[in-house]
């Protein structure tokens, strides 16, 4: 779930994640669902451009002083997504939808109110997510990565991707920490159903990710990274 707010998806096509991953963070968590991310890593926008078709999508994010994700604004008109802090909860909401997640003692999400269920390992990285129609997702770690994913839908019918990374530290942080620890490495390659894409990164003075492109056939995903400070 948490590669699904990383990484390829919002980049039009390919991966099924989203936000970290692709960025993860370790944190010790809390029962407010708090992080320990350097502001200075936090991601206060990037803007994701397809060669193929010219398009270009702006992603924006605030957060709290706690480092904590508040706010997600997409510039193709999809509703704002916002997040609210409590004791023992995190409430999401996107324009209609309310998604309510119960946290566990580590300040992870254990539950939400739409039926799905997480579970961690014991450094914090979600192994399992199970949708109460059947679905679910598993990720295997390894050296604190996630190195491999199998998503299963309610059909039995299943997509496998698996990731290699390389040395470099993982810069990128949305504080969405009570889902889960973050990569520690940036991603290298990608594959899906056993076809691989891979990744290169540009950095800036503070050796933060500036640039991130994909290359798949005759298209480059372009995702540019401005940080809050």
């Amino acid at each position: 779930m948490k590669k699904t707010f990383y990484i390829l998806y919002a980049f039009t096509f390919l991966c099924f994640f989203l936000f970290s991953g692709c960025s993860k963070s370790t944190s010790s968590g809390n029962n407010g669902g708090g992080g320990s991310t350097s502001v200075s890593d936090l991601v206060a926008n990037f803007v994701n451009t397809n060669s193929s078709t010219g398009a270009s999508t702006t992603y924006t994010f605030t957060y709290d002083g706690q480092n904590r994700l508040i706010q997600e604004q997409i510039s193709d008109g999809s509703p704002t997504t916002s997040y609210t802090y409590a004791t023992g909860t995190v409430t999401q909401t996107q324009g209609t939808t309310t998604t309510i997640y119960t946290l566990n003692n580590a300040g992870f999400a254990a539950s939400d109110n739409q039926g799905n269920t997480f579970t961690y390992d014991g450094d914090g990285y979600m192994t399992n997510e199970t949708n109460p129609n059947g679905a679910s997702t598993v990720n295997t770690i390894s050296n604190s990565n996630i190195v491999s994913t199998v998503q299963t839908t309610s059909g039995g019918t299943t997509t496998s991707y698996s990731f290699t990374f390389n040395g470099s530290p993982n810069s990128l942080k949305f504080g969405r920490t009570f889902l889960g620890a973050d990569d520690k490495n940036l991603i290298q390659t990608e594959g899906i159903n056993g076809v691989s894409y891979p990744f290169t990164y540009t950095f800036d003075s503070h050796g933060r990710v500036a640039t991130e492109k994909i290359v798949s056939g005759p298209t480059t995903l372009l995702r540019t990274y401005t940080y809050i400070n």
